[in-house]
């Protein structure tokens, strides 16, 4: 009985949070207006934003031209995450000549239809563990990667037997 009532309790509590929240609203319209019902952009006013994306801009790497990246056969590259306000940003990262929404820059016969890309992803201030992602033929995509406030290096490794590995900055 006292977990009932402690549980409606705690239910209670969050009803009230949530319209004191939808009601100091500074825009002055009413939640419905908004798709996110209003709710998440009062939160993301009292603690930042959720989750940021990582801005071209903000990547500085000898390999990165635009939003690909052009690692040599049997080389890696190196890319500096710069520092942020936002707690966790995202980048989202694809092996280019897979599919026609990342074809790649260049002709295919450039581009060794069994190149690999292993991407480690290191956090600036060793907050985290390094991750290392494999980008092949049948991982083309990364899902989302988790940037910490404090940047983050990227190490683009390209296994191809010849050519070079291109992979695209997906904004």
């Amino acid at each position: 009985m006292k977990i009932a009532i402690v549980i409606l309790v705690a239910l209670v509590v969050l009803f009230a949070a949530s319209v004191w929240i939808g009601f100091g609203r500074e825009d002055g319209g009413s939640a419905a207006q908004t798709p996110s019902g209003g709710w998440l952009q009062s939160l993301e006013r009292l603690t930042g934003p959720m989750q940021a994306t990582v801005r071209e801009s903000e990547i500085h790497a000898p390999c990165l031209r635009g939003v690909t990246f052009r690692i040599v056969a049997s080389k890696s590259c190196e890319a500096d995450l710069d520092e942020s306000k936002a707690n966790v940003r995202s980048v989202h990262l694809a092996l280019a000549g897979f599919s026609s929404g990342h074809p790649g820059t260049q002709a295919g016969a450039l581009l060794d239809p069994g190149r690999k890309v292993n991407v480690v992803v290191t956090a600036k201030d060793r907050s985290v563990v390094p991750l290392r992602i494999p980008l092949d033929a049948r991982n083309p995509e990364t899902n989302s990667i988790r940037v910490t406030r404090g940047g983050a290096n990227l190490l683009l490794e390209c296994h191809a037997a010849v050519g070079f590995c291109e992979v695209e900055l997906l904004l």
